[in-house]
């Protein structure tokens, strides 16, 4: 996917940054002086809305903050809901997928049961 930079401060990309494309982290994998491209996985343009965008579409574009960068919030660095064994594992284009099976009373509700799965180790 390539995307244009519009008004984003884009003189000091780098390859392999994050750049979040309407709330969604991607990675850069190449760019010029107001262009950058990304990898999108099925998965990711399944599960966000940048599958669903016509040509030409705006875009909300934010770069990474550094760490020496004022945080008005808090980070969050994930965390371990379960374990569980992989129960299938194929390629999809240029991603892998992986399934885990939901463990009954591993996760509170049924909204984080998705997250449950997909976070258990293989």
């Amino acid at each position: 996917m390539i995307i244009e930079a519009g008004t984003l401060p884009f003189d000091d990309v780098r390859l392999g940054e994050s750049i979040a494309v309407n709330g969604c982290c991607l990675t850069v994998v190449a760019f010029d002086v107001d262009s950058f491209a990304v990898d999108a996985s099925r998965e990711t343009l399944a599960l966000t809305t940048l599958g669903q965008l016509p040509l030409g579409a705006p875009l909300n574009l934010e770069r990474a903050l550094r760490p020496s960068d004022r945080l008005g919030g808090h980070l969050v660095s994930g965390h371990v809901d379960g374990l569980g064994q992989a129960e299938a594992c194929w390629e999809d284009a240029r991603a892998v997928r992986w399934r885990f099976p939901h463990r009954a009373g591993c996760c509170a509700t049924s909204r984080t049961r998705a997250r449950c799965a997909w976070t258990a180790s293989a």
